[in-house]
């Protein structure tokens, strides 16, 4: 189980809570393309993902690493993918990319929840955890997906360390949060919470 606390940073900081990241923006869109199957070229993920970009005052140039919704189905990731390359067009393959339902499964209404905490725990390890297995990509969808072991995303080039979480849901609800790496040191003493 696990549980994010959100609130102001400045008051977590007044209590002597440890920031552990900062939800910089967050984004949603209703595409209602289908009951179960998402638009097939990534619509209205695209639009979820834009708008949380836009939310959190930055471009795809800041993403360090996605933490893809990532179903591991054909017509879910292929969509997915299809909106990533529409924000962030051929960079999209270069960036780093994970999915939590990979390792623990799709656990439905608290999927977001999960994948977001995962996201967190990147940003305070400084790495992207990896996905398991090791089999080839769907050549149609290019992604950099962390394989193998963890990888640091401190020092990728030209990316100042935000995240991006995805996360979509039947009828076509899409939703996408920007986070980033709590700034200065946590309080001495001060606990996660």
């Amino acid at each position: 189980a696990g549980a994010l606390v959100l609130e102001p940073e400045e008051r977590a900081r007044e209590r002597g809570a440890r920031v552990l990241a900062l939800l910089l923006g967050v984004g949603n869109s209703c595409d209602a393309h289908h009951m179960t199957a998402p638009h097939a070229e990534g619509l209205g993920a695209a639009l979820a993902v834009e708008r949380a970009l836009s939310d959190a005052g930055t471009d795809g140039r800041a993403v360090a690493f996605f933490n893809a919704h990532g179903t591991g189905t054909v017509l879910n990731d292929l969509s997915e993918w299809r909106g990533l390359v529409r924000v962030f067009g051929d960079a999209a393959g270069e960036i780093p990319l994970t999915a939590t339902k990979a390792s623990v499964g799709h656990l439905l209404g608290s999927s977001g929840a999960i994948e977001a905490i995962a996201t967190v725990l990147c940003l305070l390890d400084g790495q992207v955890y990896p996905a398991p297995g090791d089999s080839d990509l769907d050549p149609e969808t290019p992604a950099r997906l962390v394989l193998g072991g963890p990888l640091r995303i401190e020092g990728e080039p030209g990316r100042e360390g935000v995240a991006l979480s995805t996360s979509f849901g039947f009828g076509g609800a899409n939703a996408a949060a920007v986070f980033g790496p709590a700034r200065g040191a946590p309080p001495e003493g001060g606990e996660a919470r």
